[in-house]
Protein backbone atom coordinates (compact mmCIF):
# COMPACT_ATOMS: atom_id res chain seq x y z
CA UNK A 1 0.00 0.00 0.00
CA UNK A 2 2.46 2.65 1.15
CA UNK A 3 5.07 1.11 -1.11
CA UNK A 4 2.81 1.66 -4.12
CA UNK A 5 2.49 5.36 -3.26
CA UNK A 6 6.23 5.59 -2.67
CA UNK A 7 6.87 4.10 -6.08
CA UNK A 8 4.32 6.43 -7.67
CA UNK A 9 5.95 9.47 -6.05
CA UNK A 10 9.53 8.41 -6.77
CA UNK A 11 11.26 10.50 -9.39
CA UNK A 12 13.78 8.84 -11.65
CA UNK A 13 17.06 10.66 -11.55
CA UNK A 14 17.87 12.00 -15.00
CA UNK A 15 21.63 11.97 -14.64
CA UNK A 16 22.25 9.76 -17.65
CA UNK A 17 24.46 6.74 -17.35
CA UNK A 18 24.22 3.61 -15.25
CA UNK A 19 23.50 3.58 -11.54
CA UNK A 20 26.62 3.56 -9.37
CA UNK A 21 27.69 0.56 -7.28
CA UNK A 22 28.44 0.63 -3.57
CA UNK A 23 31.76 -0.95 -2.64
CA UNK A 24 30.35 -2.23 0.67
CA UNK A 25 27.62 -4.34 -0.94
CA UNK A 26 28.86 -4.68 -4.50
CA UNK A 27 25.35 -4.11 -5.77
CA UNK A 28 24.02 -1.35 -7.96
CA UNK A 29 22.31 1.58 -6.31
CA UNK A 30 18.98 2.55 -7.87
CA UNK A 31 18.75 5.68 -9.99
CA UNK A 32 15.77 6.85 -7.94
CA UNK A 33 15.29 10.02 -5.95
CA UNK A 34 12.76 10.82 -3.21
CA UNK A 35 10.83 14.04 -2.69
CA UNK A 36 11.00 15.67 0.76
CA UNK A 37 7.64 15.87 2.50
CA UNK A 38 5.09 14.45 4.92
CA UNK A 39 3.21 11.15 4.57
CA UNK A 40 -0.39 11.06 5.75
CA UNK A 41 -1.98 7.85 7.02
CA UNK A 42 -5.70 8.50 7.58
CA UNK A 43 -7.68 5.79 9.32
CA UNK A 44 -11.17 4.68 8.29
CA UNK A 45 -13.92 7.31 8.36
CA UNK A 46 -17.23 5.46 7.91
CA UNK A 47 -19.42 7.12 5.30
CA UNK A 48 -16.69 9.51 4.15
CA UNK A 49 -14.63 9.64 0.98
CA UNK A 50 -11.46 11.64 1.51
CA UNK A 51 -9.47 12.72 -1.53
CA UNK A 52 -7.41 15.65 -0.23
CA UNK A 53 -6.01 17.32 2.86
CA UNK A 54 -4.39 20.61 3.75
CA UNK A 55 -1.10 20.15 5.61
CA UNK A 56 0.68 22.94 7.50
CA UNK A 57 4.18 22.25 8.87
CA UNK A 58 5.74 24.64 11.40
CA UNK A 59 9.29 24.79 12.71
CA UNK A 60 11.03 27.57 14.60
CA UNK A 61 8.02 29.87 14.14
CA UNK A 62 7.96 29.48 10.35
CA UNK A 63 4.98 27.70 8.77
CA UNK A 64 4.26 26.44 5.25
CA UNK A 65 1.06 24.96 3.88
CA UNK A 66 0.77 22.39 1.10
CA UNK A 67 -1.98 20.20 -0.32
CA UNK A 68 -1.98 16.40 -0.29
CA UNK A 69 -3.97 14.11 -2.55
CA UNK A 70 -5.21 10.99 -0.77
CA UNK A 71 -5.85 7.55 -2.21
CA UNK A 72 -7.93 4.76 -0.68
CA UNK A 73 -6.06 1.97 1.10
CA UNK A 74 -7.23 -1.19 2.89
CA UNK A 75 -7.19 0.65 6.21
CA UNK A 76 -8.33 4.15 5.20
CA UNK A 77 -6.47 6.63 3.00
CA UNK A 78 -2.84 7.52 2.37
CA UNK A 79 -1.28 10.59 0.82
CA UNK A 80 1.79 12.77 0.59
CA UNK A 81 2.37 16.51 0.86
CA UNK A 82 5.63 17.62 -0.77
CA UNK A 83 7.64 20.22 1.17
CA UNK A 84 10.80 21.01 -0.80
CA UNK A 85 12.40 22.82 2.16
CA UNK A 86 11.70 20.17 4.83
CA UNK A 87 14.72 19.63 7.09
CA UNK A 88 15.59 16.86 9.53
CA UNK A 89 14.16 17.62 12.96
CA UNK A 90 10.94 18.37 14.86
CA UNK A 91 7.80 19.87 13.32
CA UNK A 92 4.33 20.79 14.49
CA UNK A 93 1.99 19.61 11.74
CA UNK A 94 -1.67 20.56 11.34
CA UNK A 95 -3.83 18.54 8.98
CA UNK A 96 -7.30 19.60 7.85
CA UNK A 97 -9.47 17.05 6.06
CA UNK A 98 -12.44 18.33 4.00
CA UNK A 99 -15.30 19.21 6.32
CA UNK A 100 -13.19 18.40 9.37
CA UNK A 101 -11.57 20.25 12.20
CA UNK A 102 -7.81 20.81 12.27
CA UNK A 103 -5.71 18.10 13.92
CA UNK A 104 -2.27 19.12 15.20
CA UNK A 105 0.51 16.66 16.03
CA UNK A 106 4.22 16.84 16.70
CA UNK A 107 6.47 14.74 14.48
CA UNK A 108 10.08 14.65 13.35
CA UNK A 109 11.44 14.52 9.83
CA UNK A 110 14.08 11.84 9.38
CA UNK A 111 16.28 10.94 6.45
CA UNK A 112 14.93 8.23 4.14
CA UNK A 113 17.23 6.60 1.60
CA UNK A 114 15.76 5.19 -1.64
CA UNK A 115 18.50 2.56 -1.98
CA UNK A 116 19.67 2.33 1.62
CA UNK A 117 22.10 4.58 3.50
CA UNK A 118 25.08 3.08 1.68
CA UNK A 119 23.79 4.56 -1.60
CA UNK A 120 23.40 8.10 -0.25
CA UNK A 121 20.67 10.45 -1.43
CA UNK A 122 18.92 10.78 1.94
CA UNK A 123 15.82 12.99 1.92
CA UNK A 124 13.92 14.38 4.96
CA UNK A 125 10.45 12.86 5.43
CA UNK A 126 7.92 12.70 8.22
CA UNK A 127 4.70 10.78 8.83
CA UNK A 128 1.40 11.71 10.47
CA UNK A 129 -1.27 9.19 11.45
CA UNK A 130 -4.83 10.41 11.89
Amino acid sequence: MRAALLLALAVLAGCGGAPHTTEALQRPCPAVALVPGIWLDVGPRPGQVITAATVTACRDGVCRTEQASLAPQDTGWAGFAAFDDLRVGPYEVTVVLPGGTPTTQNTAARLEFPGGPECGGGVPRAEIQL
